[in-house]
């Protein structure tokens, strides 16, 4: 039974009454110059991209190094289901990445390969998308604004975090397929395949990441409001068994060791680390004040100007306007034809749905939460770079209504559009912008540290896990490095096996931030305890390394200067 029985389709409105045209079922084929646009648009994208990783000095967070080292370890035989040290995020971007390595070696720069792939791939699927809501134009101008956005959204696709652009490849994907199935007069051949595709990609992103939550309930919610009893209907049925097909590692995963994904989820084996009396309305007035701003602008600590607060927010109102205006057009339309033949959906519906799923998904499930906190650490901006990725369809919605009226109005309105996007990146600082929300004291590099613990037979670290997870990957394992703070905060024990070589090791050193001809706190402890010890300064790095006995971080833990 399709789902286009509840209600039929009425006639199309005529294309000069309608203030945004209405979708109509694109041409099979694009056009030559319509592809060869499209390219452009993608190298565009690519190099930008590849602007920002160079003007960052391919600079890696400790994230994406448990990312390049689960692929060193898949190159070396190991198989995991979920990333380390947590028992969710399948890691299908380390498996991709384990090829990359094999075939051109293991750096920070092939650890960027996947990401900058997927991006090009979620900008195709844009174009697809917003094909298939609007038209051929339209899709052009989603295409060029995904690939140049704000500066969050371009740093955080680039990142091996081994969830954020997989998410957007996966979410954009099934809200292609769903245009196809609700939109369209599929047969009942067309059905059975989407919805058997669909399973899959559905049971894939499951795996990586729950937050295709989002994508999942916004088509929920379109596919309810059109045939109450859709979840009875047979086709349905059939992504069921292609769903557990496409996310069977986790259920292999979770029946080995029951139900450790959710409880984890839940809280049962995580460890409090923000308030926990943080109130819905509080998540709710951050993002509004900060998140939003932040995430379609730029983060003020990544411009290194309170000033840019105010651009954040002209930012975050341009979107804001973008999509109440699509929206209002909408609502318009919708009470015109109040009364007629009831209510017909079309696929603008779905991306201005999914805003507000976003939106509220974000203040009450959770996801929220940590970002109010006390240290001003960006802790849940990457939940709302969804948003980020929809956002190009209806701003593209607006400006294509507006071009068929003042088409030289459009294109300046994307021009500046454009232009705000860009400065945002040219804003921001590299060496700040490609930080860890959670450790953002990194250098450019780390290779003299490397050289000079590799020089002197230091082959076991105890430091800040902002520091180690790069250092074990940047040094091939050489060195092995692990968090000293673990025993105290809210850190996870990526590799168990590292923790206890250097545990066990006679010498271990002990690397810390520093200012240059300064003694640090841990120096002034060890004196107090009457070890001897040397030291070097490699700014900003301190290395100390205990030589009359070993001093476990149990006995300095408040010497080790903690950032937060």
């Amino acid at each position: 039974m399709k789902v286009l029985t509840r209600d039929q389709a009425s006639p199309p409105i005529p294309v000069s009454s309608a203030w945004i045209a209405p979708s109509r079922r694109p041409e099979r084929r694009v056009s030559w110059p319509m592809l060869l646009a499209l390219g452009g648009v993608l190298i565009a994208a690519l190099a930008l991209r590849l602007a920002l990783a160079m003007r960052g000095q391919w600079m890696i967070d400790y994230d994406e190094a448990v990312t390049g080292l689960a692929a060193k370890h898949i190159l070396e035989g190991e198989r995991p289901i979920f990333m380390f040290s947590v028992p969710y995020m399948g890691p299908v971007e380390s498996y991709l990445t384990a090829v990359v390595f094999a075939a051109a070696g293991i750096s920070r720069a092939t650890l960027k390969v996947i990401p900058f792939a997927l991006s090009l791939a979620f900008i195709g699927l844009t174009f697809c998308l917003a094909r298939e809501i609007l038209n051929a134009r339209a899709a052009l101008i989603a295409a060029l604004l995904a690939a140049l956005p704000p500066v969050y959204a371009t740093v955080h696709e680039m990142k091996a975090w081994g969830s954020t652009i997989e998410t957007l490849v996966f979410g954009t994907l099934l809200l292609l397929m769903a245009v196809h199935l609700i939109y369209r007069e599929a047969d009942a051949r067309q059905q059975t395949r989407l919805y058997l595709i669909g399973g899959v990609v559905i049971g894939l992103a499951f795996w990586v990441h729950f937050l295709v939550a989002y994508y999942l309930i916004t088509i929920g919610l379109v596919l309810f409001w059109r045939d109450r009893r859709f979840f009875l209907r047979r086709p349905i049925w059939m992504a069921v068994p292609t769903f557990f097909l496409g996310s069977l590692p986790f259920w292999i995963y979770n029946i080995q060791h029951p139900l450790t994904s959710f409880r984890y989820l839940l809280g049962g084996s995580s460890k409090p680390v923000f308030a926990p009396h943080i109130g819905y309305l509080d998540v709710a007035q951050h993002l509004v004040a900060r998140d939003l701003p932040h995430v379609l602008g730029v983060p003020w600590n990544w411009a290194g100007s309170m000033g840019v607060e105010w651009f954040a927010r002209g930012m975050a109102g341009l979107a804001a306007v973008a999509f109440l205006v699509v929206a209002a057009w909408r609502v318009r339309q919708i009470a015109r034809r109040k009364g007629s033949d009831g209510w017909v959906g079309q696929p603008i519906d779905l991306p201005l749905i999914f805003v507000p799923v976003v939106l509220v998904v974000y203040v009450f499930s959770g996801f929220g939460k940590p970002a109010v906190n006390a240290y001003g650490i960006d802790a849940s901006g990457r939940y709302l770079i969804p948003l980020l990725a929809i956002l190009p369809i209806l701003l593209a919605a607006a400006l294509d209504a507006l071009g068929r009226r003042r088409l030289l109005l459009a294109c300046g309105a994307l021009l500046v559009i454009l232009g705000l996007n860009l400065y945002s990146n040219y804003a921001a600082q590299p060496l700040k912008m490609f930080q860890s929300p959670y450790f953002n004291r990194l250098p450019a590099s780390s290779k003299d540290l490397i050289q000079y613990l590799r020089d002197n037979g230091l082959r076991h670290v105890w430091t800040d896990i902002g520091i180690a997870l790069p250092l074990m990957f940047d040094s091939g394992e050489d060195i092995l490095a692990t968090d000293y703070f673990a025993p105290w905060v809210a850190s996870n024990n990526y590799f168990p096996a590292v923790r206890r070589a250097v545990t066990d090791a006679d010498t271990s050193a002990y690397v810390v931030i520093g200012l240059p001809g300064q003694p640090t706190r841990l120096e002034s402890k060890l004196r107090e305890l009457g070890v001897g010890y040397t030291v070097k300064e490699l700014s900003p790095y301190v290395v100390l390394v205990p030589r009359s006995r070993k001093v476990l971080p149990t006995e300095v833990s408040g010497q080790l200067g903690f950032q937060y």
